[in-house]
């Protein structure tokens, strides 16, 4: 009877764990690695995800929440701040249907540009593969904590109109926010993001 019910345990312990790693994998929890833990070793470093120029946006009223037309994840700003919401345009960019699973892609869900006072910051919203979820990858040259207490990558000095960028991961999903605003107000910026 006790080696029945130790087999039993052993069973539903073996079920639980099966249970959690298939949870895990099903989740798309996306595997980062802190840039300065890379000594060596396979890491992905992801495309810029932004979409390329100024193609593709159409102005947003200022006075309409901003959502998806086909119900996609849009990150926002939460609170944007006066200075830049002169103009508020958005990209929705046609999604391709899903590669197989074992595909290394990103795709881009959204993206909401905000302009004012000579100044563009760009909010933009990505989906890993499943494959690219379980990769590591590395999404900046240096790690910052924001304000929230979450934790972003970043890098500055980028060739072009939107030199610096701030990268983080919310609800399995890869944000970026860049712009021509010194790191610090980026920073700041990216600690406050919604989701809708």
């Amino acid at each position: 009877m006790v080696t029945k019910l130790r087999f039993l345990g052993s069973l539903v312990l073996m079920a639980i764990l099966l249970s959690l790693v298939a949870t895990s994998v099903a989740s798309g929890v996306i595997n980062v690695r802190n840039p300065e833990a890379v000594k060596k070793g396979p890491v992905i470093a992801p495309p810029p995800l932004i979409p390329p120029g100024q193609m593709g946006y159409a102005n947003w009223r200022s006075d309409k929440a901003i959502a998806a037309p086909d119900g996609r994840s849009v990150a926002q700003l939460a609170q944007p701040p006066v200075s830049i919401t002169q103009a508020i345009a958005t990209n929705f960019p046609d999604i391709r249907p899903e590669q197989d699973a074992t595909t290394v892609s990103y795709t881009i869900l959204a993206s909401v540009r905000y302009t004012g006072n000579g100044h563009t910051v760009l909010v933009t919203t990505a989906r890993p593969s499943p494959a690219a979820a379980q990769e590591t990858a590395v999404f900046g040259n240096k790690t910052v904590k924001l304000v929230d207490g979450s934790t972003a990558w970043v890098t500055t000095g980028i060739p072009g109109d939107i030199p610096n960028q701030v990268v983080l991961v919310k609800d399995n999903l890869i944000i970026t926010v860049a712009g021509d605003l010194p790191l610090n107000d980026l920073q700041t910026l990216a600690g406050d993001i919604a989701i809708k």
